[in-house]
């Protein structure tokens, strides 16, 4: 019995076989780019909302820093309020007790009924005794300032003056005018300058 050689030719098979393969790289590949695509997109999707996120803490990290240092300039400024009034008060109290006990100055007017010259003087009282004359001719302004200075060590401090004058003393509207003018413009530079007029006659 005899036998046949069969020649078997794949070639035809093999052909399709690598195009399957071909394709199924091809289509692996763009699958694999679109994979890659797709995280790197999620990634920088990620990252963006990362950073808006950061930028969200960020903008309400110093709107509340701010809101602190606003609070605390609030703070600080109503202390420093008290305590402005809290040495104010306590400037005032000591004023009223020097003026209680005579520290503060009088300055009263005097106009000789007997005198048709004009011949007047203010005089400078402290505690009940004359601690300096103002007369005629004399610059008011500076010879005020010299009386205060004597009395008061710095210009802030609270001053309670007295200005005595008789109303019905001639030529005393004239004077008082005068006098009364000099010390506004005195007590102008004085931060605590208080003037108490007393007509006498009345």
């Amino acid at each position: 019995m005899k036998f046949k050689d069969v020649t078997l030719d794949f070639t035809s098979l093999l052909d399709v076989i690598l195009i399957i393969l071909f394709f199924f790289i091809l289509y692996s590949v763009f699958d694999m780019d679109q994979a890659i695509a797709e995280t790197e997109q999620t990634r920088e999707s990620y990252e963006q909302m990362s950073a808006d996120l950061e930028d969200e803490y960020r903008r309400k990290q110093d709107a509340l820093d701010e809101e602190r240092e606003q609070a605390r300039e609030k703070i600080e400024a109503e202390w420093d309020r008290l305590l402005a009034l809290g040495d104010e008060s306590a400037a005032n109290q000591r004023a009223l007790d020097r003026f209680e006990g005579g520290g503060m100055p009088t300055f009263r007017l005097l106009i000789p009924d007997d005198d048709p010259s004009g011949n007047w003087s203010l005089r400078v009282l402290r505690g009940g005794e004359i601690a300096d004359e103002i007369l005629p001719g004399e610059p008011l302004d500076e010879r005020i300032r010299e009386a205060l200075a004597t009395v008061f060590a710095e210009d802030n401090e609270v001053m309670l003056v007295t200005f005595l004058y008789d109303g019905n003393a001639l030529g005393s509207n004239r004077l008082c005018a005068a006098i009364l003018d000099a010390f506004g413009r005195v007590g102008a530079a004085k931060s605590g300058f208080y003037l108490n007029t007393i007509n006498i006659s009345r």
